[in-house]
């Protein structure tokens, strides 16, 4: 059974969903999102903001899970459970991550 929007809000404020959330952000922000070089100040490219925001998660990645933790959530509203490992796998949450990165950019892509 999916999981209830009350499930997914207490589910997605859950310790142990929000430790394995800041390791997604930061396998995402740094070996997907993260160039080489920092973008410039005045990059307004999809690339640039990326980067920078990739940048922050690196810097504070505890902030920016309890930012990302709903729409993670939302994204994974077909699991029973977001706090059974089994259920709700690692890849099951980067991809989650994946998928909503974009949307906590500056400048939407």
């Amino acid at each position: 059974m999916a999981l209830t929007y009350t499930q997914m809000k207490t589910q997605s404020e859950d310790p142990g969903f929000r430790r394995r959330l800041e390791i997604a952000l930061t396998q995402c922000a740094a070996n997907t999102k993260m160039q080489a070089l920092p973008a410039g100040s005045t990059d307004a490219t999809q690339t640039g903001e990326e980067d920078r925001l990739a940048r922050e998660i690196v810097l504070d990645p505890t902030f920016w899970a309890a930012k990302f933790s709903e729409d993670v959530a939302v994204q994974l509203i077909s699991k029973s459970t977001l706090l059974d490992e089994a259920v709700t796998t690692d890849a099951d949450i980067f991809s989650a991550v994946s998928a909503v990165f974009d949307k906590f950019l500056t400048t939407p892509a």
